[in-house]
């Protein structure tokens, strides 16, 4: 949580991930990106992920782009933690998902 807020980790964190489900009738669980693969099949889709990522790693973007190779793309980078693609790589960044929608909304 501490990625998307300035909230410390505890007891922001377990409270969050306390409520949701309460709140929410959700099984946090059962959130998986790799389950909703099927219904993204034929739309364009581009995964970004940093090869030193510390929470999530990149392989796990590489099995879902080989769900759909025809539909889904890929491009790891270089950098270092989750979610920090952009900010370690902004101008190609910029770049790269430029191209990916110009191709794509073709």
């Amino acid at each position: 949580m501490t990625k998307w807020s300035d909230l410390p980790n505890f007891p922001f964190t377990p409270l969050i991930l306390t409520m949701i489900p309460l709140m929410t009738n959700l099984d946090l669980q059962d959130a998986s990106p790799v389950s909703v693969l099927n219904k993204l099949k034929n739309r364009p889709v581009l995964f970004i992920h940093n090869k030193g990522d510390d929470l999530i790693p990149y392989s796990e973007s590489e099995k879902m782009v080989q769900k759909y190779p025809e539909s889904f793309s890929i491009w790891i980078t270089d950098g270092e933690g989750h979610v920090e693609s952009y900010k370690q790589n902004s101008e190609e960044y910029v770049k790269r998902v430029d191209e990916f929608f110009g191709t794509a909304l073709k």
